[in-house]
């Protein structure tokens, strides 16, 4: 959008997606002021084209096939590693109004481990009570003069096949052909797996957040507060800078209002997968966790850190 965005005469840009079929409503309230607007770029937009990762040019037959060459550095992740501006950062948007973040507080809930805490053990399954007498072979014949289709199967077999598994269920001589290694011990599963969702414990509170949200401007409107989360440096993984790991929004407040906003980090947020162990782990505990927040990937300036249990105010942001 550079050609046209800082032409005189464009005074502002909404980016209004996929309304739906209030779409005109919508729009018409936010342009006349009747509604302040309060949505975030899902996304960067880019000051040109060529700042976006090599991969956008790879297209192959009729549509664009991106083989996700940066790893985990896929949008604003990709901008903030090269240090690149964008016309507009990850989770930007703007208000007919202003509003202050302050008294950010956290709280430990869960005390982490590096290693995920092993799984719940799986309850036995009974097993229904059966008749073991092995039935005679005449049960499972094919019945009689019975006319059969070809490929199409039934529950019965032939008289031959039914006399064999008979003989051999009686006589107990012959073992199912069980492959090598074969156990009928069952070993347990994988720290990382469960039902879904993996682990029960991916999904534990590790720590709880808040911040105090006030209109300053002169216009109702409502906050959205975004928590990013950085890793300490050292922890021996490749992590992006921040990542982007809780949002909320705030009622409609009227000038001068306030509310607290609550986030909250859980285990699976402050993870990482180690290809070798093959399991989720949480490194560099002892140094601690920088939570950042604020309204956009680029204006996080309130900053707490999950090791001291401590917030500070007026921090300059990260990226």
């Amino acid at each position: 959008m550079d050609p046209w965005v800082n032409l005189p005469s464009v005074k502002a840009v909404l980016v209004a997606h996929l309304p739906g079929q209030e779409a005109g409503d919508s729009l018409s309230e936010v342009l006349f002021g009747e509604v302040s607007p309060s949505g975030h770029l899902p996304y960067t937009i880019p000051v040109s084209e060529d700042q976006y990762p090599e991969s956008l040019d790879i297209v192959e037959g009729a549509g664009v096939q991106d083989t996700y060459l940066e790893d985990l550095y896929i949008d604003y992740r990709f901008f903030n590693k090269n240090n690149t501006k964008p016309r507009y950062a990850f989770g930007h948007g703007l208000s007919y109004t202003t509003f202050e973040y302050s008294e950010p507080t956290i709280t430990s809930v869960t005390k982490l481990t590096r290693d995920l805490p092993a799984r719940s053990p799986k309850g036995t399954t009974p097993v229904s009570s059966m008749n073991r007498t092995i039935p005679a072979a005449s049960e499972v014949y094919q019945p009689s003069g019975f006319s059969t289709v070809w490929r199409y199967l039934y529950s019965w077999v032939s008289n031959g096949d039914a006399n064999n598994a008979y003989k051999i269920g009686k006589e107990g001589t012959s073992k199912y052909p069980y492959p090598d290694g074969y156990s009928s011990q069952q070993k347990p599963g994988p720290a990382a797996g469960g039902p879904n969702g993996g682990n029960p414990a991916l999904w534990d509170t590790a720590w709880t957040l808040s911040v105090t949200v006030t209109n300053t401007g002169s216009k109702a409107g409502k906050a959205s507060g975004q928590v990013y989360v950085q890793f300490p440096d050292g922890n021996g993984y490749d992590t992006p800078i921040i990542q982007l790991r809780d949002f909320e929004k705030t009622a409609t407040l009227q000038p001068g209002g306030s509310e607290k906003l609550e986030f909250t980090i859980k285990r699976r947020d402050v993870s990482v997968w180690d290809v070798k162990e093959q399991t989720w782990v949480v490194p560099g505990l002892d140094s601690g966790y920088k939570i950042w927040i604020g309204d956009s990937s680029d204006n996080l300036h309130l900053l707490c850190n999950t090791a001291k249990l401590g917030c500070e105010e007026g921090v300059d942001s990260p990226v």
